[in-house]
């Protein structure tokens, strides 16, 4: 088990391993939560993999080592089709430019929330997806 402790804003600043890798105990804004290895990685914001997507890439294929994907649509509309659903996988969408323009999340052939696609359209809003038994899971 691995303990960590975040400060007012939401950065770690100290992590101690207990016993079991797999577990992690986080405390932020004074909460304390059990969560998973997979989950742990959102706050890890210095060692995620992140991909920078333009409209020259749409449609972008995501792929399983993606785990931020910032995509500046201001060159026109942009589709990020997610990778082959697997459960407990986790992949964040955020639109990093003010135009007009969409980011399209599709889900490949899985729904997300029960839809084929997923629209951000505001500068700065981003999805956080993480694949179930049959389909992407907004949180």
């Amino acid at each position: 088990m691995t303990i960590l402790h975040a400060g007012e804003i939401g950065r770690l600043n100290t992590t101690a391993v207990l016993a079991d890798s797999n577990t992690f105990l986080i405390y932020i804004n004074g909460v304390l939560r059990q969560i998973t290895a997979a989950e742990a990685k959102n706050y890890f914001s210095s060692n995620l993999n992140i991909t920078n997507v333009t409209f020259a890439d749409s449609p972008y294929q995501s792929v399983t080592s993606d785990e931020v994907i910032n995509v500046d649509a201001s060159g026109g509309n942009v589709t990020v089709l997610l990778y082959a659903l697997a459960e407990g996988e986790q992949i964040r969408v955020k639109k990093i430019d003010a135009s007009a323009n969409t980011v399209t999340i599709d889900g490949n052939g899985a729904n997300i929330d029960g839809a084929s696609t997923k629209i951000i359209s505001s500068q700065y809003d981003s999805d956080h997806l993480v694949g179930g038994t049959s389909e992407w899971g907004l949180h």
